[in-house]
């Protein structure tokens, strides 16, 4: 009875060590715990950038209480289903900072993000961003929806490829000789964020941000930050998290 209790301990153990092993993680989303770790990481998003840049974080709010209301009227008036919004506010807060001149993103949707960027930008007076979207083939009017909240008077700063990360990504890689700003949005899962990263850390300039959405889907961001010692902070929008890496 003795050696069989001990056989079942040990079987258990190596099965909990499988469990949370970082190769099967690698392949789980949804846990519990990826949302722990991020909860625990996040500081408030609003005393950072105000303790940064209280005069850009005032204007971001602006932006964010005008652009909030009219996005949404806009979309219900549409009809069409898309993706959320992400943690919009900071990336225009972070373009109106660092004034990047080459900004990435993958995932664009009805356009939340994108149409955040491109008004940056274009306070700026300077930069371009460049998109990658895979509509949604299931869902009636998509793919016409696609950027829908981006105002034509943006879009001379932007280029969109509808082909998704597969194709779309690399072809954005090449056309660029740096990336300042990366901004992670399509495909949530951990080798879909894997492969985004190898594609485009090649081109990252040296003090680049990059930013990952909802990094409470899986371990990916923690693994990322730890493998390559980056600096990081992790923050909450909408009761999901971003992390972004920063110099």
């Amino acid at each position: 009875m003795q050696k069989k209790t001990s056989f079942l301990n040990k079987l258990f153990k190596i099965a909990g060590d499988f469990i949370t092993s970082k190769f099967f993680l690698r392949h789980i989303d949804g846990l519990k715990m990826y949302e722990d770790w991020a909860k625990k990481e996040a500081i408030p998003l609003e005393e950072f950038c105000n303790d940064n840049d209280p005069d850009i974080w005032k204007e971001t709010l602006n932006f964010y209480n005008q652009f909030s209301n009219l996005g949404s009227e806009r979309l219900r008036e549409t009809g069409v289903k898309l993706g959320g919004c992400g943690g919009y506010p900071f990336l225009y807060f972070i373009c109106r900072c660092k004034k990047p001149q080459t900004v990435i993103e993958t995932g664009v949707a009805a356009g939340w993000s994108s149409a955040a960027i491109l008004k940056a930008l274009e306070l700026n007076g300077t930069g371009k961003l460049y998109s990658t979207d895979l509509p949604y083939k299931k869902r009636p009017g998509a793919a016409e929806a696609i950027g829908i909240l981006v105002e034509d008077k943006f879009r001379k700063n932007w280029y969109l490829d509808t082909k998704g990360d597969r194709q779309g990504l690399p072809k954005i890689v090449s056309m660029v000789q740096k990336i300042e700003l990366f901004h992670f949005d399509s495909d949530k899962s951990y080798k879909g964020r894997e492969y985004a990263f190898e594609v485009v850390k090649e081109k990252l300039a040296d003090d680049s941000i990059i930013i990952f959405d909802d990094i409470q889907d899986n371990f990916h961001f923690k693994d990322l930050v730890m493998e390559y010692d980056y600096n990081y902070k992790v923050f909450e929008f909408e009761r999901k998290f971003f992390g972004v890496i920063h110099p």
